[in-house]
């Protein structure tokens, strides 16, 4: 009773009203807490009170394992943090600790701290090697160490960094441009007005990347910056395989064509889904073709903060360029990586890597290249190899069929990606190829600089599946979801009551629905697939879905018939949720209609909000009375039950070969998926001791889960 004596005293001090949750409803971003079975209490959420300090009664809750002070006002922790020695997560993301609470790592069982956006601008090493943290999230501070090495993950990737850090380590002093915009809008004429001086009226559109780079000294910055242009084909076709190549450490400029008055929001977002908070230059160029075009300037800058500027040009006079160069010469100092320290050892690695004659190697060679610089131990290489990947230096995947083969030369597998997309043997044939026609795509012409081997067709197959371009079916079958037929099927066997969810979006990209019909492959009904939709059915929940994408409304609609709808809705909604999570900033609301009035939709979001805080009724927006919060809940089949449906999911994701470690990596990922879920409360090895207790149960009877 002591601990539940303490909560009563909290709610006092704090004013607030911190409702008893149960174990499988508590949620990280309110204030709450869940208790064990006997009484102690486990969990504690106190976000988003304005604290400036810890009430003393956190520090008599002894038997915590869960403590999140996430968007406070924090600056310390007080030693007696020590007395809650069962801790093992801990948040305090969005506070404003200028130094890291080192007292934090004395805890023995800590093993997740979460201490994101705050004001850290150093981290000790020494006292860093002295604990074993398998979560680590320090990212978006002020430190001057690469965001991937200190991104969520455990401590050994940062460690490895700081021990590679000596006397002749220096700045990395290299950017990657890349330069997105319509097929036609004049990319390639842009870099070549800025590296030479050079014009070709007839320049012939870029199918691929092109990758050229030259050196220039920014204003008030101490060193010469290697600027690496990325030069991006604009056909919508490939558009997809941008991914690939599109991060964070960049700088983006759009180039729109005045002549054709572009809508460039496509774009912008785009460059938010993949680039962050990465900068951004507008070019608007052939403006002797057309100059009293221009984009609204300050709307733009207004929506899209990473503007830096917008740039009125043409490649052919060259009025403007002298300004553009001079202006995109000195962006690099809004590029934060610029500045990080590399080894000597690492720099040497990657320019032998670089002048490597080959567009590929393999693992093993890579392994020699580090031995022959002294680096030997397998997480060193292993960490390098990733940075090197972020950086655009190599192409590499951890994925077992692609971790061989290290791509050196990106033109040479977007090229064969394009061949393949592009191929008139594709689309004749409705989006599907087997694996004996990549024999005739890839076929080496006697124009063409790269040759692609039989032995690669698996890698490049592998690739497109990783990014969720195609899906294999059959045997060695090859289906590509953006070539499918435009034609939607007839479906009149469809009738009876039926769950629906819209899914609103800001902004959809093309490759959304593409990757959701790769994701649920397996579950297409009679081969029910066409550009913009689908049709799934799932034997287990005897429930079938018809998903449609409308590109004019930003519009992805789910609707679900069956025994058992609300189960495969939650299915469908955790894939999709889980493609929506690839793209940065990306706004997707799910909408439910209002039974009697189909054309008033209300958040989901808001009705378990709503549900969780006690409210029983609900007056949406354009209706002419109040709904009970749970009918409308009940439309999509009841109120949300955290347990039931991380064991739906799990048994939906996983496969055979899972081990008790990956099983555990994916419903840590389920439950960072679900909407406002911390993850408190949920024992994740209990559920994933019922999902095998389960299919053990399962494969006795004779059949699979």
């Amino acid at each position: 009773m002591k601990d539940l004596k303490t909560i009563k005293s909290l709610e006092k001090e704090l004013k607030v009203v911190l409702k008893r949750f149960r174990l499988k409803d508590v949620g990280g971003n309110s204030p709450g807490f869940f208790l064990g079975s006997n009484g102690d209490v486990k969990g504690l959420s106190l976000v988003k009170l304005n604290l400036k300090e810890i009430p003393i009664q956190v520090y008599e809750l002894t038997n915590l394992i869960q403590l999140n002070l996430g968007t406070n006002r924090l600056r310390r922790i007080d030693n007696k943090i020590t007395q809650l020695n069962k801790l093992f997560k801990i948040g305090l993301y969005q506070n404003e600790f200028k130094q890291f609470p080192y007292i934090l790592f004395s805890l023995s069982k800590l093993t997740n701290i979460y201490i994101q956006q705050n004001k850290i601008g150093s981290i000790d090493k020494k006292r860093l090697e002295l604990c074993k943290l398998d979560q680590f999230d320090i990212s978006k501070n002020p430190l001057n160490i690469p965001p991937e090495i200190i991104r969520r993950g455990g401590t050994e990737k940062l460690i490895t960094y700081l021990n590679s850090i000596s006397k002749d380590s220096k700045p990395f002093n290299e950017v990657k441009v890349i330069l997105v915009g319509d097929g036609a809008s004049g990319k390639t004429s842009l870099i070549k007005r800025l590296m030479s001086d050079e014009f070709d009226m007839s320049e012939p559109q870029t199918h691929g990347i092109r990758i050229n780079s030259y050196v220039s000294k920014p204003n008030n910055y101490p060193a010469n910056v290697k600027y690496n242009f990325w030069d991006f084909g604009g056909q919508e076709i490939m558009h997809a395989t941008h991914q690939f190549f599109m991060s964070k450490r960049s700088i983006y400029v759009l180039v729109l064509n005045a002549r054709e008055e572009p809508n460039p929001e496509y774009w912008l977002k785009s460059i938010e889904s993949f680039g962050g908070d990465s900068p951004i230059l507008i070019v608007i160029n052939k403006i002797d073709e057309n100059p009293s075009f221009d984009v609204n300037r300050n709307f733009l800058k207004d929506k899209y903060r990473s503007i830096l500027g917008f740039y009125k040009l043409s490649c052919s006079t060259k009025e403007g360029i002298s300004d553009f160069k001079s202006s995109l010469t000195n962006s690099v100092v809004d590029v934060p990586h610029i500045s990080n320290i590399w080894s000597n050892k690492w720099f040497k690695i990657k320019d032998t890597l670089q002048n490597i004659s080959v567009p590929y190697i393999s693992f093993d060679n890579y392994v020699k290249t580090c031995k022959n610089e002294g680096i030997d131990n397998d997480s060193d290489q292993q960490i390098l190899l990733e940075f090197l990947n972020d950086l655009g230096v190599v192409l590499h995947f951890k994925d077992f069929a692609l971790n061989d083969t290290h791509v050196l030369d990106p033109i040479w597998v977007t090229s064969a990606v394009y061949r393949v997309i592009n191929s008139e043997l594709l689309s004749n044939q409705g989006g599907i190829i087997s694996y004996s026609d990549l024999t005739t795509i890839l076929k080496k012409g006697k124009e063409d600089k790269y040759s692609y081997p039989v032995s690669k067709f698996k890698y490049i197959i592998e690739l497109m599946k990783k990014f969720q371009l195609c899906y294999e079916f059959e045997t060695k079958k090859i289906l590509v979801p953006d070539l499918l037929p435009v034609q939607e099927p007839d479906m009149n066997f469809l009738d009876g009551e039926k769950s629906t969810v819209d899914v609103e979006y800001d902004f959809l990209p093309k490759s959304i629905l593409p990757r959701l019909i790769v994701n649920m492959h397996g579950d297409i009904k009679d081969n029910m697939r066409w550009r913009t939709g689908v049709v799934l059915y799932d034997e287990k929940y005897d429930a079938t879905a018809v998903i449609k994408a409308d590109y004019e409304l930003k519009t992805i609609s789910i609707n679900v018939y069956g025994t058992n709808k609300r189960d495969y809705l939650s299915v469908i909604l955790h894939f999709l949720r889980k493609i929506n999570s690839y793209f940065e900033k990306l706004v997707a609301v799910e909408k439910v209609p209002l039974p009697d009035r189909p054309n008033i939709y209300v958040s989901l979001n808001h009705l378990y909000k709503l549900e969780g805080l006690g409210k029983s009724k609900y007056f949406p927006d354009g209706a002419d009375f109040e709904y009970d919060v749970k009918d409308l809940l009940g439309s999509i089949g009841g109120p949300y039950d955290s347990e039931k449906e991380l064991l739906i999911l799990l048994e939906k994701v996983a496969n055979k070969l899972d081990s008790h470690e990956t099983l555990m990596q994916k419903a840590n990922d389920i439950v960072q998926l679900q909407p406002n879920f911390f993850g408190m409360g949920v024992n994740l090895n209990a559920i994933i001791d019922k999902y095998l207790k389960k299919k053990k149960t399962a494969a006795n009877k004779g059949y699979t889960q």
